[in-house]
């Protein structure tokens, strides 16, 4: 749940319980609260008996009497190989770039740019913020990571969540950078 890019407690311990949910499955819930803004926001995540699905739910409550800006996402990490691509069902993207010490957003179309099918991250020379632009009306929302085999993973949520977003770390010395420090290259 952030400010631009991150929140104050990226970077921080959050509290974590062990919970259920409405429906009684037993579920892991992370929570805080962000001071700076008067937001309590968490997750709670289950995965029900015998389910190959991963529920994640975010919530986030204002306590303060002001209206705040927040928008929510939810990451999820997956190996890289050359094969891997990601699919989403749009033709469209955000790119987020540094220009002058400000933050930029330009439209460009996907999955081919310059020459290149960026749909494959590997591909990327630099590290680079996809954020796609699914339209409102889809009746799907979703991102898939599929290696060359056919197998891989699918985001999917409701209709609220229109937008997806890809980081790349990229083939750069930050991108490199990047891996070692989140990753496990250089083990």
């Amino acid at each position: 749940f952030g400010i631009h890019g991150h929140h104050t407690h990226t970077c921080s311990p959050m509290f974590v319980r062990i919970g259920r949910t409405k429906d009684g499955e037993e579920a892991v819930q992370i929570y805080e609260y962000e001071r700076v803004r008067g937001v309590a926001f968490g997750i709670t995540a289950y995965l029900p008996e015998d389910s190959k699905v991963l529920f994640i739910k975010g919530h986030a409550e204002n306590l303060s009497d002001n209206d705040t800006f927040g928008y929510w996402w939810s990451n999820g990490a997956i190996n890289e190989t050359p094969g891997t691509r990601v699919v989403v069902p749009t033709d469209e993207t955000f790119i987020g770039a540094y220009v002058d010490g400000r933050h930029v957003l330009t439209v460009r179309p996907i999955p081919m740019q310059d020459g290149v099918d960026k749909s494959y991250p590997s591909r990327s020379d630099r590290a680079v913020d996809y954020f796609y632009k699914i339209p409102k009306n889809a009746l799907e929302k979703w991102e898939a990571a599929i290696e060359e085999n056919g197998i891989g993973s699918l985001q999917v949520s409701t209709n609220e969540l229109w937008g997806r977003k890809l980081f790349v770390w990229g083939d750069s010395i930050g991108g490199h950078n990047w891996s070692v420090f989140l990753g496990s290259e250089g083990d």
